[in-house]
């Protein structure tokens, strides 16, 4: 899987956001060896998984005050859209033309947006920001 990574150019280099979309490309695979007639479950996992994702990223995004994160966050929230709008619709076929579509959306998305963003955090030295935030982790996983 991480060669599949590596070909889409899913690979930042920084281990929380890369962890992450390695968990994206696992439910995305899942969705795609599933027969079209039970996808709706894996699209759904997905799209939870989607969500999750990318509100890490604009939380990570704000904090540290990264000037393009406005934009950023509304390609989140069209692509949430969409893909929650899949599952509204009732009848509707999962295919394997809408599976490719949503992951070169992913992929898209990730070799444009998130990796300019991880630009930004290996520019700026802002590793003190994930330090921070391990510590806030550690400490809610604690309490």
């Amino acid at each position: 899987m991480v060669a599949l990574a590596h070909d889409l150019g899913w690979i930042l280099d920084i281990e929380e956001i890369d962890d992450q979309h390695m968990e994206l490309l696992r439910y995305w695979l899942q969705l795609h060896e599933a027969a079209v007639p039970v996808r709706r479950e894996p699209w759904r996992l997905l799209t939870e998984s989607v969500k999750t994702h990318f509100q890490f990223e604009n939380d990570w995004m704000a904090r540290s005050e990264y000037p393009y994160r406005h934009h950023h966050k509304r390609e989140h929230d069209f692509f949430v859209s969409e893909m929650e709008s899949v599952v509204e619709l009732p009848g509707h076929r999962i295919d394997d033309d809408l599976v490719n579509a949503v992951r070169d959306m992913i992929s898209g998305h990730v070799k444009g947006l998130d990796r300019e963003f991880a630009r930004f955090l290996q520019d700026r030295d802002a590793w003190d920001l994930r330090e921070e935030w391990e510590s806030e982790r550690l400490d809610a996983l604690v309490a």
